[in-house]
Formats: structure tokens, C-alpha cells, sequence
């Protein structure tokens, strides 16, 4: 007769520690999952910051290039404009010095 209270005892026991730890394990990998998930979303964070400040310095270096090609056309335009007014110039002087010849001789 004792024996038949032993084994259940040891039965319900073995089975209340065995639900505890399984509870601890379980609780055990929520923290873990939580953490995870939320390195997860500091990671994603800061992977969109990253992104944002690579498209900002894009933005900048074309808006910079674009800038540089109208300051490049103008300094190109006003050589051109200069190298005009010089070839005019010398042709001016070329045809008053021939001129000027011509009514010499």
C-alpha cells in the first residue's frame, strides 16, 4: 500500500518540474525573440537613417554637378564671346592698317 502513493507522488513531481522548467525555457525565449526583434528594428532604423543620408549626399553631389555644368557653359560662353570681339577687333585693325596703306601708296 505505501507503494501505490510513491509512484503517483513521484509521477506528479517529476511531471510539475518538468512543466517548470519547460515554463522557464519558454519565458527564456521570449526575452530572447523580444530582443531580437527589437535589435531587429534598431538595425532597421538605422539602416533607414543610413539610407536617407546616402540619398541626401546624392541629391547634393547632382544638384553640385549640375551647378558646376551651367558655371562651366557661362565661363565657356563668355571665352566665346571674348574670342568674337577680339577676332572682330583685329579684323577692324587689320582693314584700317590696310586702308591706311592703301592711301599711302
Amino acid at each position: 500500500m505505501e507503494y501505490s502513493f510513491i509512484i503517483p507522488t513521484i509521477v506528479v513531481v517529476v511531471t510539475g518540474v518538468l512543466g517548470w522548467l519547460l515554463a522557464r525555457k519558454d519565458e527564456q525565449q521570449q526575452k530572447d525573440i523580444t530582443n531580437l526583434y527589437q535589435l531587429h528594428k534598431e538595425d532597421s532604423m538605422k539602416l533607414e537613417a543610413l539610407q536617407r543620408e546616402l540619398d541626401r549626399e546624392h541629391y547634393r553631389k547632382n544638384e553640385l554637378d549640375s551647378k558646376f555644368d551651367r558655371l562651366d557653359d557661362s565661363i565657356q560662353a563668355g571665352f566665346q564671346g571674348i574670342r568674337n570681339d577680339v577676332k572682330e577687333m583685329l579684323q577692324t585693325l587689320h582693314n584700317h592698317i590696310t586702308a591706311e596703306h592703301t592711301k599711302g601708296q
